[in-house]
C-alpha cells in the first residue's frame, strides 16, 4: 500500500498513523489495493470481468456476471487499470484476448509482494538453499540430456 501510495495510485494521498492497518484506506482506495493484490496472484493474467466480480463487487471466485461498459465499477476498474498500464514502471500489460481485457502483472508488480520480506532470518543447516539444489542437482547429471 505504500508503493501505491508513493506512486500516486491512490485517490485519497495515504499517509496512515499505523502502515498496517488496511481500515485505513478511505473510499476506493480499498478497491485499488485489492486489485493490485489480485493481479499479482495472477501471473498468467485475468480478464477484466472478474476482476471487478472478485475485487469489487465481491462475488466469489468463477461466479463473474456480465457486465455492461457503462456499470461504474466497470469503468473505475478499467480507469485505474489504465493508470497502472500507463505509469512508468509500468506495473500491468493490458491485451485483447477472446475479445475481452487480459491484465497481467509485470516482474515489477510480481517483485512488489516480496519487497522488503526474507524467507528466513538466520541460515539453517536442516534446509537446503536453492544454490545448493542446483549443484547438486548438477552433480548428478552424466550428459547434457540427462
Amino acid at each position: 500500500m505504500d508503493y501505491l501510495g508513493d506512486l500516486g495510485l491512490l485517490a485519497y494521498g495515504y499517509d496512515p498513523a499505523d502502515p498496517d492497518d488496511d481500515l485505513e484506506l478511505r473510499g476506493r482506495d480499498r478497491d485499488r489495493v485489492r486489485l493490485v493484490k489480485r493481479i499479482s496472484t495472477s501471473p498468467e493474467g485475468i480478464y477484466l470481468p472478474t476482476l471487478v466480480s472478485e475485487c469489487v463487487k465481491g462475488q466469489y471466485i468463477g461466479q463473474c456476471e456480465r457486465f455492461d461498459g457503462s456499470d461504474p465499477d466497470y469503468q473505475f476498474v478499467y480507469r485505474f487499470l489504465n493508470d497502472l498500464d500507463g505509469h512508468d514502471p509500468q506495473l500491468i500489460e493490458k491485451r485483447q484476448s477472446d475479445g475481452m481485457t487480459m491484465v497481467t502483472p509485470t516482474i515489477r508488480l510480481l517483485d512488489l509482494i516480496s519487497e522488503g520480506i526474507t524467507q528466513t532470518t538466520r541460515e539453517r543447516d536442516d534446509l537446503l538453499y536453492d544454490r545448493h539444489f542446483c549443484e547438486n542437482y548438477l552433480r548428478t547429471a552424466n550428459k547434457v540430456d540427462d
